[in-house]
Order: C-alpha cells, then structure tokens, then sequence
C-alpha cells in the first residue's frame, strides 16, 4: 500500500483499509518474532497547510521465544503512528512504517508470563512444567582463589 502526496492532495482526504500478508512484512530480528496471521491495517490522510497527515493503525499477533523457558508464545501489538509527507517526499510505502513499528513494539526481553521460572540451569529441564529433582547447589567461583590472598600493606 502507497500513500502518495500528489493523490492525497487532490482528494484532501484519503482512507484506505488493507489486509497485509505476513510475506509483506518480513521480520527478520534476533528473537525470531513470527507473524501468526495477516496484519489488518487502516490508514486516514489529510491534506493540510501543504503538507499530508497520515494516521496509522495495525494490529499483529506474533509468536515469540519466551526468554526464561524458550517456549513460544503469542502476543499481540496494536502500532498506532503517524506519518507526515511533503511535497518533496513524494510518496511511502506504509507496509514498511508498519513493519518498522511492529519491530519498535517487541519487549525487549519477550517473557511468556512474569512468572515464568525459566529453565534449570543443571539439567535444563523447563522449571514451569514440572520440578527436576535438581538441588540447588553453588557453583564452582573462579574468584573463590582471591580470598586466601595477602596483600602487603
């Protein structure tokens, strides 16, 4: 989907709704964010004072990795924006100002609830599911040497 400066002038008011592919907006990040389904997406311009206002709305369910557990999990991120156009820009492609809102609204650390007990870090077995029988015992320190160090003052 284009907005173009030139349309939005003429008609002084443009709103177009689209159903965008999950092809169309490939996000290709370290976490693996995965679209689980088309991206609804609503667009309102207006010409004002020589310049073109575009309101933006998306809703996109994603599948995610949970940090903690690595189990996937589904959130949904509802990007709202604008977009300003000059005369000079011409045209954008909003499939684009979506992608790149959706990728500004990931958590930074996805989690799959807040209480998520992670995995076991001896055994690995996921703490959510079921306890492992694992005792939690110290780790082995590599600075546990320095406390028999002597300084001379």
């Amino acid at each position: 989907m284009k907005l173009s400066f030139r349309d939005v002038e003429r008609e002084k008011e443009v709103q177009a709704s689209e159903l965008l592919p999950v092809g169309q907006l490939p996000l290709d990040t370290p976490d693996r964010p995965v679209l689980a389904e088309p991206v609804p997406v609503t667009v309102k311009a207006e010409f004002q004072d020589g310049l073109v206002w575009a309101w933006v709305t998306a809703r996109a369910r994603l599948t995610l990795s949970c940090a903690r557990c690595l189990e996937p999990f589904e959130i949904i991120l509802e990007p709202a924006f604008e977009v300003r156009l000059t005369e000079e820009s011409g045209e954008i492609v909003i499939e684009d100002e979506v992608r790149q809102n959706i990728l500004l609204g990931l958590p930074a650390q996805p989690l799959c609830a807040p209480s998520c007990r992670g995995l076991c870090p001896q055994c690995g077995g996921n703490r959510n599911k079921k306890g492992c029988g694992c005792t939690p015992g110290t780790k082995d320190n590599p600075f546990d040497v320095l406390k028999n160090l002597k300084l001379k003052s």
